[in-house]
């Protein structure tokens, strides 16, 4: 979806200027991590440059690191990309990187993720809220409206973490007899959701399925 509307954002550039028949367009994707998911998006973008002549991506990944996804927003801004493809690693981590491409008049596309900014042009991704509200929703139906769970959270301070936290919690507020008894983040990694849930056996005192196998992350 996200290559499809860079070819179109692509396309309304080359009406616009359709003298410019040599142009290419310089697209650059900023990727927060890489794992098979991303890579996969990566081929789809590589594709969408094979098939357009018209089209050369670059595309970086900051292996989760806020200081370094900055650095090369701000290296593809001074190379003189036409459009700024960003999934940014956290709110607030990159964001002076991507306002500076906003105002030198750059598009930008947010893809999965969001910052804390207004500054960018469009938004591709789903709503991290309602798939936390209905996760709430569903637990609390599985328990029968009476149960102690725990929520194992994504990274901390990236945009859907923090939106499917907060429709998380807020679901079960219409069950008051759900409890949340610990919440650890885990860096959307294996092993950092192990290492969450040892914590949280930890505190709890709990046996090995405290919330009887009904956890979330």
């Amino acid at each position: 979806m996200v290559a499809a509307v860079m070819l179109a954002s692509v396309a309304a550039m080359s009406l616009v200027c359709c003298s410019e028949k040599t142009h290419k367009y310089r697209i650059g994707i900023s990727q927060c991590s890489d794992d098979s998911w991303r890579q996969k998006q990566n081929s789809e973008f590589r594709f969408m440059s094979y098939i357009n002549d018209s089209v050369e991506v670059d595309i970086k990944s900051a292996k989760d690191n806020n200081v370094q996804q900055a650095a090369q927003i701000d290296s593809l801004v001074d190379e003189g990309i036409d459009l700024l493809v960003v999934c940014p690693n956290q709110l607030d981590g990159v964001t002076k990187a991507i306002e500076r491409a906003y105002d030198k008049g750059i598009p930008v596309i947010f893809f999965d993720r969001t910052t804390n900014s207004n500054k960018y042009t469009a938004f591709i991704g789903c709503d991290n809220y309602r798939i936390g509200f209905d996760l709430g929703t569903y637990i609390a139906n599985q328990l029968n409206g009476s149960g102690r769970v725990v929520e194992i959270r994504g990274l901390d301070n990236s945009s859907p973490a923090k939106g499917r936290h907060e429709g998380f919690v807020d679901a079960l507020k219409n069950y008051p007899d759900v409890k949340i008894v610990a919440s650890e983040g885990a860096d959307w990694e294996q092993t950092g959701a192990e290492k969450a849930m040892e914590k949280i056996l930890a505190k709890t005192g709990a046996p090995d399925k405290p919330c009887g196998g009904l956890c979330r992350c």
